[in-house]
Protein backbone atom coordinates (compact mmCIF):
# COMPACT_ATOMS: atom_id res chain seq x y z
CA UNK A 1 0.00 0.00 0.00
CA UNK A 2 2.38 2.91 0.91
CA UNK A 3 3.80 2.12 -2.50
CA UNK A 4 1.08 3.34 -4.51
CA UNK A 5 1.25 7.11 -2.54
CA UNK A 6 3.90 7.18 -5.37
CA UNK A 7 1.73 6.89 -8.15
CA UNK A 8 0.91 10.52 -8.16
CA UNK A 9 4.31 10.94 -9.74
CA UNK A 10 3.11 9.52 -13.10
CA UNK A 11 -0.75 9.30 -12.83
CA UNK A 12 -1.00 13.09 -12.83
CA UNK A 13 -4.81 13.13 -13.39
CA UNK A 14 -5.70 10.69 -11.15
CA UNK A 15 -3.25 12.47 -8.39
CA UNK A 16 -5.87 13.23 -6.17
CA UNK A 17 -8.29 10.57 -5.89
CA UNK A 18 -4.82 8.85 -5.50
CA UNK A 19 -3.88 11.09 -2.64
CA UNK A 20 -7.35 11.05 -1.60
CA UNK A 21 -7.77 6.87 -1.49
CA UNK A 22 -4.24 6.87 0.22
CA UNK A 23 -4.89 9.25 2.76
CA UNK A 24 -8.44 7.81 3.83
CA UNK A 25 -6.88 4.22 3.97
CA UNK A 26 -4.15 5.67 7.22
CA UNK A 27 -1.37 6.53 4.62
CA UNK A 28 0.25 9.91 5.42
CA UNK A 29 2.56 12.09 2.79
CA UNK A 30 5.75 11.45 4.57
CA UNK A 31 6.04 7.96 2.65
CA UNK A 32 10.00 7.13 1.23
CA UNK A 33 11.78 5.00 -0.52
CA UNK A 34 15.16 3.94 1.20
CA UNK A 35 18.08 3.59 -1.47
CA UNK A 36 21.52 2.83 0.21
CA UNK A 37 25.18 3.72 -0.76
CA UNK A 38 28.84 2.48 -0.25
CA UNK A 39 29.91 5.55 1.78
CA UNK A 40 32.83 6.50 -0.13
CA UNK A 41 32.73 9.72 0.30
CA UNK A 42 33.89 9.93 4.30
CA UNK A 43 30.79 10.83 5.79
CA UNK A 44 31.20 10.00 9.76
CA UNK A 45 28.70 7.60 11.52
CA UNK A 46 26.43 10.28 13.11
CA UNK A 47 25.48 11.30 9.22
CA UNK A 48 25.37 7.29 8.41
CA UNK A 49 23.50 6.63 11.29
CA UNK A 50 21.03 10.08 11.93
CA UNK A 51 18.12 10.18 13.31
CA UNK A 52 15.90 10.13 10.29
CA UNK A 53 17.53 6.81 9.67
CA UNK A 54 17.09 5.61 12.82
CA UNK A 55 13.34 6.63 12.79
CA UNK A 56 12.94 4.58 9.71
CA UNK A 57 14.89 1.32 11.24
CA UNK A 58 12.43 2.07 14.26
CA UNK A 59 9.18 2.06 12.07
CA UNK A 60 10.44 -1.17 10.21
CA UNK A 61 10.62 -3.19 13.63
CA UNK A 62 7.62 -1.93 14.86
CA UNK A 63 5.64 -2.53 11.84
CA UNK A 64 4.26 0.29 10.80
CA UNK A 65 1.93 0.06 8.18
CA UNK A 66 2.77 3.82 6.66
CA UNK A 67 6.63 2.67 5.77
CA UNK A 68 7.74 1.00 2.88
CA UNK A 69 9.66 -1.83 3.89
CA UNK A 70 13.36 -3.41 3.06
CA UNK A 71 11.38 -6.75 2.54
CA UNK A 72 9.20 -5.28 -0.09
CA UNK A 73 12.02 -3.52 -2.29
CA UNK A 74 12.54 -6.75 -3.04
CA UNK A 75 9.65 -7.61 -5.24
CA UNK A 76 10.58 -6.73 -9.20
CA UNK A 77 9.50 -4.94 -10.72
CA UNK A 78 9.00 -1.88 -8.01
CA UNK A 79 6.60 0.32 -9.40
CA UNK A 80 6.36 3.16 -10.28
CA UNK A 81 9.45 3.48 -11.88
CA UNK A 82 10.17 6.79 -10.18
CA UNK A 83 10.61 4.96 -6.79
CA UNK A 84 13.02 1.84 -7.99
CA UNK A 85 16.13 1.40 -6.08
CA UNK A 86 19.64 0.59 -7.26
CA UNK A 87 21.34 -2.69 -7.48
CA UNK A 88 23.67 -1.68 -4.57
CA UNK A 89 20.56 -1.10 -2.15
CA UNK A 90 18.65 -4.64 -3.58
CA UNK A 91 22.27 -6.33 -2.31
CA UNK A 92 22.30 -4.50 0.75
CA UNK A 93 18.97 -4.88 2.16
CA UNK A 94 19.07 -9.42 1.24
CA UNK A 95 21.36 -8.73 4.49
CA UNK A 96 19.66 -9.38 8.17
CA UNK A 97 17.95 -6.18 9.95
CA UNK A 98 20.08 -6.28 12.24
CA UNK A 99 23.79 -6.33 9.79
CA UNK A 100 22.41 -3.40 7.94
CA UNK A 101 22.04 -1.85 11.23
CA UNK A 102 25.53 -2.14 11.90
CA UNK A 103 26.82 -1.16 8.70
CA UNK A 104 25.22 1.79 9.15
CA UNK A 105 26.41 2.68 12.76
CA UNK A 106 30.27 1.52 11.53
CA UNK A 107 29.53 3.94 8.59
CA UNK A 108 30.39 1.72 6.50
CA UNK A 109 27.11 2.31 4.46
CA UNK A 110 24.66 5.33 4.41
CA UNK A 111 21.23 5.78 3.11
CA UNK A 112 18.93 8.49 1.59
CA UNK A 113 15.48 8.95 1.10
CA UNK A 114 13.56 9.55 -1.36
CA UNK A 115 10.48 11.42 -0.75
CA UNK A 116 6.97 11.39 -2.75
CA UNK A 117 6.19 15.01 -1.60
CA UNK A 118 9.63 16.54 -2.65
CA UNK A 119 8.47 15.74 -6.19
CA UNK A 120 6.01 18.82 -5.80
CA UNK A 121 8.48 20.91 -4.77
CA UNK A 122 9.80 24.28 -7.48
CA UNK A 123 12.75 22.84 -9.69
CA UNK A 124 10.10 20.10 -10.57
CA UNK A 125 7.15 22.35 -11.03
CA UNK A 126 4.91 21.75 -14.47
CA UNK A 127 2.10 24.02 -15.12
CA UNK A 128 -0.33 24.73 -13.57
CA UNK A 129 1.83 26.12 -10.46
CA UNK A 130 -1.37 26.87 -8.52
CA UNK A 131 -2.38 23.25 -7.99
CA UNK A 132 1.21 21.99 -7.73
CA UNK A 133 1.10 24.42 -4.85
CA UNK A 134 -2.01 23.43 -3.00
CA UNK A 135 -0.70 19.58 -3.55
CA UNK A 136 2.23 20.74 -1.01
CA UNK A 137 0.14 22.19 1.13
CA UNK A 138 -2.10 19.39 1.34
CA UNK A 139 0.90 16.76 1.65
CA UNK A 140 2.00 19.14 4.53
CA UNK A 141 -1.61 18.57 6.17
CA UNK A 142 -1.31 14.77 6.32
CA UNK A 143 1.78 14.02 7.68
CA UNK A 144 4.34 15.27 4.99
CA UNK A 145 6.94 17.56 7.45
CA UNK A 146 9.37 19.88 6.94
CA UNK A 147 12.11 17.87 8.09
CA UNK A 148 12.22 15.24 6.02
CA UNK A 149 15.70 14.83 4.51
CA UNK A 150 15.82 13.33 1.18
CA UNK A 151 18.98 12.65 -1.26
CA UNK A 152 21.99 14.10 0.64
CA UNK A 153 19.94 14.92 3.44
CA UNK A 154 18.20 17.64 1.87
CA UNK A 155 15.16 19.04 3.45
CA UNK A 156 12.14 20.59 1.65
CA UNK A 157 13.25 24.09 2.46
CA UNK A 158 16.74 23.30 1.08
CA UNK A 159 15.67 21.76 -2.54
CA UNK A 160 13.46 24.59 -3.25
CA UNK A 161 16.13 27.34 -2.37
CA UNK A 162 18.53 25.30 -4.82
CA UNK A 163 15.88 25.50 -7.81
CA UNK A 164 15.59 29.25 -7.39
CA UNK A 165 16.55 29.40 -11.02
CA UNK A 166 14.67 27.00 -12.43
CA UNK A 167 11.49 28.55 -11.81
CA UNK A 168 10.01 31.78 -14.94
CA UNK A 169 11.90 34.68 -13.91
CA UNK A 170 7.90 36.65 -12.74
CA UNK A 171 7.14 33.25 -10.89
CA UNK A 172 6.12 33.38 -7.31
CA UNK A 173 5.91 30.10 -6.65
CA UNK A 174 9.49 29.58 -4.72
CA UNK A 175 8.47 32.70 -1.97
CA UNK A 176 5.22 30.89 -1.64
CA UNK A 177 6.48 27.44 -0.86
CA UNK A 178 9.04 28.89 1.33
CA UNK A 179 6.53 30.65 3.18
CA UNK A 180 4.50 27.98 3.03
CA UNK A 181 6.90 25.04 4.58
CA UNK A 182 8.48 27.93 7.18
CA UNK A 183 4.54 28.21 8.26
CA UNK A 184 5.03 24.65 9.10
CA UNK A 185 7.68 25.34 11.21
CA UNK A 186 10.39 24.01 8.82
CA UNK A 187 14.11 24.07 10.84
CA UNK A 188 15.88 27.07 8.82
CA UNK A 189 19.26 26.28 10.50
CA UNK A 190 19.31 22.58 9.33
CA UNK A 191 21.92 20.89 7.81
CA UNK A 192 22.32 18.55 5.20
CA UNK A 193 25.35 15.82 4.65
CA UNK A 194 27.97 18.61 3.73
CA UNK A 195 26.46 21.21 6.39
CA UNK A 196 25.11 23.47 4.18
CA UNK A 197 21.40 25.00 5.08
CA UNK A 198 18.97 26.65 2.94
CA UNK A 199 20.36 29.99 2.74
CA UNK A 200 23.61 28.07 1.67
CA UNK A 201 21.97 26.65 -1.57
CA UNK A 202 20.20 30.52 -1.91
CA UNK A 203 23.00 32.07 -1.82
CA UNK A 204 24.77 29.91 -4.16
CA UNK A 205 21.67 29.67 -7.04
CA UNK A 206 22.40 31.27 -10.06
CA UNK A 207 20.77 34.22 -12.18
CA UNK A 208 21.06 35.50 -15.27
CA UNK A 209 17.96 38.37 -15.27
CA UNK A 210 17.15 40.98 -12.85
CA UNK A 211 13.97 38.90 -12.08
CA UNK A 212 15.53 36.02 -10.92
CA UNK A 213 18.07 37.79 -8.66
CA UNK A 214 15.05 40.28 -7.50
CA UNK A 215 13.20 36.46 -6.07
CA UNK A 216 16.66 35.44 -4.68
CA UNK A 217 16.72 38.39 -2.20
CA UNK A 218 13.27 37.95 -2.03
CA UNK A 219 13.85 34.24 -0.47
CA UNK A 220 17.41 35.10 1.24
CA UNK A 221 14.68 37.65 3.34
CA UNK A 222 12.22 35.45 4.14
CA UNK A 223 15.15 33.24 5.52
CA UNK A 224 16.62 36.02 7.42
CA UNK A 225 13.01 37.12 8.47
CA UNK A 226 13.30 33.55 10.15
CA UNK A 227 16.12 33.60 11.90
CA UNK A 228 18.72 31.96 10.33
CA UNK A 229 22.05 31.80 10.94
CA UNK A 230 24.51 33.13 8.72
CA UNK A 231 27.58 32.26 10.53
CA UNK A 232 26.54 28.38 10.01
CA UNK A 233 29.88 27.04 8.01
CA UNK A 234 29.52 23.93 5.93
CA UNK A 235 31.85 21.19 6.06
CA UNK A 236 34.29 23.01 4.09
CA UNK A 237 34.20 25.85 6.75
CA UNK A 238 32.29 28.30 4.53
CA UNK A 239 29.31 30.30 6.42
CA UNK A 240 26.63 31.76 3.83
CA UNK A 241 27.82 35.20 4.81
CA UNK A 242 31.32 34.01 3.54
CA UNK A 243 29.42 33.48 -0.18
CA UNK A 244 27.56 36.71 0.06
CA UNK A 245 30.51 38.69 0.54
CA UNK A 246 31.72 36.45 -2.64
CA UNK A 247 28.68 37.70 -4.85
CA UNK A 248 28.86 41.62 -3.39
CA UNK A 249 25.33 40.91 -1.76
CA UNK A 250 26.32 41.17 2.37
CA UNK A 251 23.94 43.76 2.84
CA UNK A 252 21.17 41.32 2.37
CA UNK A 253 22.20 39.49 5.09
CA UNK A 254 21.81 42.58 7.14
CA UNK A 255 18.46 43.14 8.62
CA UNK A 256 18.70 46.78 8.78
CA UNK A 257 20.57 47.72 5.52
CA UNK A 258 18.66 44.80 3.45
CA UNK A 259 15.48 45.79 0.95
CA UNK A 260 13.68 43.85 -1.00
CA UNK A 261 14.39 45.91 -4.25
CA UNK A 262 16.41 43.43 -5.67
CA UNK A 263 18.49 45.37 -7.80
CA UNK A 264 21.13 43.91 -9.57
CA UNK A 265 24.67 45.29 -9.51
CA UNK A 266 26.67 43.15 -11.66
CA UNK A 267 24.84 42.27 -14.82
CA UNK A 268 24.77 38.90 -16.38
CA UNK A 269 24.70 35.39 -15.22
CA UNK A 270 26.87 34.85 -11.56
CA UNK A 271 27.54 32.09 -9.33
CA UNK A 272 29.67 31.47 -6.37
CA UNK A 273 32.43 28.27 -6.70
Amino acid sequence: MPQLFFSFLVHSFFHDKIFEFCVKNGLTADVCVPQFFENTKGFDSSICWNEDVQEYFRKLKSGEENVITLESLKEKPFYPEEAKVSEFTLEIIQKPLSEIERLLRDGMIYVEFKYAWHSLLPGYFQFPVDRKLQRVEKCLKHGATPSNRGCAGLTALMLTCKNLRDRSGDSTAVEHVVSLLMEHRAEVNQQDFYGRTALHYAIKSEYDTEARLARKQRVVQILIQHNVDIYLKDSSGISAIDMAKREGHESWLRTDEASLTGTCSKKGKHTVQ
